[in-house]
């Protein structure tokens, strides 16, 4: 067992870690030049793959797109995906507790987010039973992640249903990057310890491989009615491989794997018919599961290649309410041609099987329990020259086939201009929709009980209020118009600043039904029926929302010294969505701060010597009836590295308050959670 490193050491150990870090200027030969990984430049023109399917640098990407690297998570501090992410202007990140979060782009953020689509290596992580992501089942080693790519704004033309509102693809670095062995170790407060070991080799003149293998045990937080400690408290462990194989001189082969335990705590509550009509639980989710994930990219001629990729997924979750088994099947084909002067062409075949099995609780249940959904899609996009090295016109459609609603289709239109070498221009329109999920349409879950003479209740029996899915329910569509501008003014100082203008139709929505008696009847009679136990009212999904939201991000990076680089990232976001009818959205649109903003702060006061600071601020919001004040905080880590091969690194997060709340679970099951300041050490050998 890791013993909880108290706050007091922890001030200790950070003195001493800066202490020791004075005389070690010997020790290391990094110059200035190399104290980044990469310059302004080389950033701008850092080849991303997710706008087109194709690498092209930054610069020149009509699209809102920004890259994380691995410098950037590493002199972060943080130790999981969705923490990463809170670099990326318009991308909102809240945590609901310390294995749950909210993270969505340019609104709708909520824990069950469905306009986020998330991809790792090729592989869909969202989960059709309710078209988004389980944020404590998506993990790797984060040293081996390259970058992620992020744009905000629909990605559906080439991603498909469920892009809507962005698209974030996690890619690891080959198996030839990350050759021999690395282990990361650490303990602190709320990371209790964890552990990540990494070892990878060639195989010969055929290729590469490595093997990894991780585990964290993690604190829980704080209720903030009471602020009493909660049982949010996670362990995971996960081991996983990747191959990269060169087959000939036009075939490369990869081959890659995880698999993965884990528990994941919390407090809930449970609504009861009976008083206090609300008891608060402790317990912990088990989630476990496996990926196996092959792509062969064969190159034709010297402008035509293609790729297939093939993808097995298993995932089991044991919630509250409800225990999850879900085997998805993709298989995806790409061809890409360059044969046509002036002409970049994609075309693209895909199918996708996902079976579930749905235990079902008292609270929540799903009809039918079992369930086979089928996906067939198709794309094509052209990105057209039309003067070389100034205009681009990009056209394209995604054309899908569901269960749900059968035929969809997306396109977009976007256009790139580049007067010089350091200006991009780029504007957009495109049409996006959210398909479906399980929960749309097949679910029923007792969101609360209304104690009888309440306000919502005068009667003398309490009121059950149930979430009822409907089979009428169709896509969620967006139109959205984007335009945006790159711009490096020079060596030392670049911008990023995109606007966009979004119009949602047919948004879910919610509308009561009548007050009926259970186990069965119609007021007034029923009251008096001594079978009678409480009152009913459904809550059914439809699709009566609509609305806009529009906002501007802005993203800079300026280095006034070799040694000292800035990053700061702004968001401004303003929607106003609304109902026809008697319908309802405020529960289901999410917390949207209106403002966020985020400052970063590298310094290398010595070449072996980190100091960075993250400043971050997000305005206050509301999850329906409960709001969120705004807050801002800070990170801090110190690292020293005595060679080449070692690393020490003592990191503070949120060290501007005791504890502050980011959000809240819309479906009322876990109370409002404060997040508590916390550090920790870390030791880094590579060999």
């Amino acid at each position: 067992m890791v013993r909880k490193v108290s706050s007091l050491s922890i001030r200790y150990a950070l003195a001493g870690m800066c202490l020791a870090a004075m005389p070690a200027w010997a020790a290391t030969t990094q110059s200035d030049d190399e104290l980044f990984d990469l310059s302004l430049g080389e950033l701008l023109n850092l080849e991303v793959t997710s706008v087109s399917k194709r690498a092209q640098p930054v610069s020149k990407a009509a699209a809102a797109v920004f890259v994380v690297t691995n410098e950037d998570i590493r002199r972060s501090g943080v130790t999981t995906i969705p923490e990463a992410l809170r670099m990326v202007p318009g991308l909102q990140v809240a945590k609901v507790d310390a294995n749950k979060w909210a993270v969505s782009v340019r609104g709708f953020n909520r824990r069950f987010a469905n306009k986020l689509l998330v991809v790792m290596d090729g592989r869909s992580v969202y989960t059709p039973l309710f078209s988004g992501v389980f944020w404590d089942a998506q993990d790797t080693m984060l040293e081996d992640i390259d970058r992620i790519e992020v744009i905000r704004g629909p990605g559906a033309t080439l991603w498909g249903a469920n892009a809507v509102n962005g698209v974030i693809n996690i890619i690891t670095k080959s198996a030839a990057d990350t050759q021999g062995g690395l282990i990361n170790v650490g303990a602190g407060d709320q990371e209790r310890g964890y552990s990540n070991l990494r070892f990878g080799d060639s195989i010969g003149d055929l290729g590469h491989y490595r093997l990894y293998a991780k585990y964290f045990d993690r604190d829980g937080n704080q209720a903030a009615a009471t602020g009493r400690g909660t049982a949010d408290s996670w362990d995971q462990a996960r081991a996983g491989f990747r191959m990269d194989l060169a087959l000939s001189d036009g075939d490369e082969l990869i081959l890659q794997g995880d698999v993965y335990r884990g528990e994941s705590g919390e407090t809930v509550t449970n609504p009861t018919l009976t008083p206090p009509y609300l008891e608060i639980m402790n317990r912990d989710q088990d989630l476990s599961g496996f990926n196996l994930l092959a792509r062969w990219s064969h190159r034709v001629s010297a402008d035509d290649q293609f790729s297939l990729q093939t993808y097995y997924d298993s995932t089991h979750r044991d919630f509250n309410y409800l225990e999850e088994d879900r085997y998805t099947f993709d298989i995806d084909f790409e061809y890409r041609s360059q044969r046509f002067a002036g002409h970049d062409l994609l075309v693209g075949l895909g199918y996708r099987r996902t079976s579930d099995d749905i235990d079902s609780s008292a609270r929540l249940q799903m009809y039918p329990n079992e369930r086979d959904d089928d996906l067939f899609s198709a794309f094509i996009q052209d990105d057209i020259t039309l003067v070389p090295e100034r205009w681009s016109l990009i056209l394209g459609s995604k054309f899908e086939h569901n269960e749900y609603t059968g035929f969809e289709y997306q396109p977009n239109v976007r256009l790139l201009w580049t007067p010089d070498e350091r200006r991009s221009l780029w504007a957009s329109v495109t049409r996006a929709v959210r398909t479906p999920g399980r929960a749309d349409r097949d679910l029923r879950h007792l969101s609360r009980v209304v104690p009888p003479g309440a306000p919502e209740n005068p009667s003398p029996l309490p009121l059950a209020v149930y979430a009822q899915g409907d089979d009428a329910n169709d896509s969620e569509v967006l139109m959205a118009y984007e335009a945006g501008f790159k711009f490096q003014a020079s060596a030392e100082f670049g911008v990023d600043v995109a606007a966009f203008y979004n119009e949602y139709d047919d948004l879910r929505s919610h509308s009561q039904t009548d007050v009926t008696c259970e186990p069965g009847g119609a007021l007034p009679a029923c009251l008096f029926n001594p079978l009678t136990t409480n009152l009913a009212v459904d809550a059914v999904f439809g699709d009566a929302g609509s609305g806009t939201a529009h906002g501007i991000e802005l993203a800079t990076d300026w280095r006034p010294d070799p040694r000292w680089r800035l990053q700061t990232a702004y968001a401004y976001l303003d929607m106003d969505v609304e109902a026809s009818g008697a319908a309802r959205v405020d529960e289901l649109i999410g917390g949207n701060p209106m403002h966020q903003l985020s400052v970063r702060s590298w310094y290398n006061p010595r070449p072996d010597v980190d100091l960075d600071l993250w400043l971050r601020h997000v305005d206050e919001s509301s999850y329906g009836a409960v709001s969120i004040d705004a807050y801002t905080e800070l990170d801090a880590r110190i690292a020293w590295r005595p060679n080449k091969h070692t690393e020490f690194a003592v990191v503070g997060r949120n060290l501007l308050d005791s504890a502050h709340a980011e959000s809240y679970s819309e479906l009322n099951d876990v109370p409002l959670i404060e997040i508590k300041r916390s550090a920790y050490l870390q030791l880094r050998l590579d060999f």
